[in-house]
């Protein structure tokens, strides 16, 4: 079973889509906070990230930033529902610089 670790502070949304996936039979671990999604991945491995880019605690890109120091080559999904600036421009950033 492929295991996803979600990070996103909209406590609705993130459950909403784990439901979907562990419906699809992944294993699904749900985080609102990217400090601790930081803490996990020190002795947690997944198969893939999704993470919202715009949150309170730690903006997206710096967790993506951070994730990659840690693991270069886990694939990462970066999901926005909007902010200050446009998702569209915060997902293209985060797709060149990452």
């Amino acid at each position: 079973m492929k295991k996803i670790l979600f990070i996103d502070d909209d406590e609705i949304l993130l459950n909403a889509y784990t439901q979907i996936l562990q419906n699809y039979g992944f294993e699904v671990l749900c985080l609102t906070n990217g400090n601790h999604a930081l803490s996990l991945l020190q002795n947690e491995k997944f198969d893939i990230i999704i993470t919202d880019i715009v949150m309170p605690d730690k903006e997206g890109l710096e967790l993506i930033m951070e994730i990659r120091k840690i693991d270069k080559k886990i694939p990462i999904l970066a999901i926005s529902g909007g902010g200050r600036i446009d998702p569209q421009n915060l997902l293209y950033l985060a797709q060149l610089r990452y």
